[in-house]
């Protein structure tokens, strides 16, 4: 999902709806976060319309679902969803219909205000990608990823570092990286643990 975040972002005039997108991209200039305010009546009345559920069923689940969703924020990002520091524009949808919503964020980003992506955000881009594509290639896998640490020092090379429980995981780890799109070498530093913790 971070690669994919990274991967849109860099490509330029995308729309990447949560994500966790305010916080990976929250260091580059050229993205600019919104959050949306719904209007719990608003979201209630859409939910029952053309479904067979009440009023109290309704709410239950919605607030369960943003519930929810704070939960795996907070988990993931150790930050509050609500923050107001992690958004450029905050609307209120309640108070304003959809076309005057939209005209105000495609107003905003069109402004001179909003700076292009430099070259450097969008190599850092790239390379922050390509880490999370590795992290998640080495998952998938069954590496135990929590002592390694991955970097990307130019366009193509991975070095890897941290400690790996065998000879065997440290090879296997860095023919993972390896095979990964966009890496062409592998500088593999992990150290073999002398036994099992």
């Amino acid at each position: 999902m971070e690669a994919a975040v990274y991967d849109i972002a860099r490509n330029g005039e995308g729309v990447i709806i949560g994500c966790g997108s305010q916080m990976l991209l929250r260091d580059f200039e050229c993205a600019f976060h919104v959050r949306l305010l719904p209007d719990f009546k608003l979201r209630v009345d859409n939910l029952i319309s053309g479904r067979e559920m009440s009023r109290d069923e309704a709410k239950n689940l919605i607030a369960k679902y943003d519930k929810n969703q704070k939960a795996f924020f907070r988990y993931a990002f150790q930050i509050d969803l609500d923050t107001p520091g992690l958004y450029d524009l905050i609307i209120n949808l309640g108070k304003l219909k959809k076309r005057t919503i939209a005209s105000l964020i495609v107003e905003a980003v069109q402004s001179d205000d909003i700076q292009s992506c430099s070259l450097d955000a969008l190599s850092s881009m790239k390379k922050l990608s390509l880490e999370r594509k590795i992290h998640a290639e080495l998952l998938e896998n069954n590496i135990d990823v929590r002592t390694l640490n991955i970097a990307m020092p130019e366009t193509g090379s991975a070095e890897i570092t941290g400690v790996i429980v065998s000879n065997e995981e440290k090879g296997r780890a860095a023919e993972i990286v390896k095979n990964v799109n966009g890496i062409l070498y592998v500088n593999n530093q992990l150290s073999v643990l002398p036994y099992h913790l």
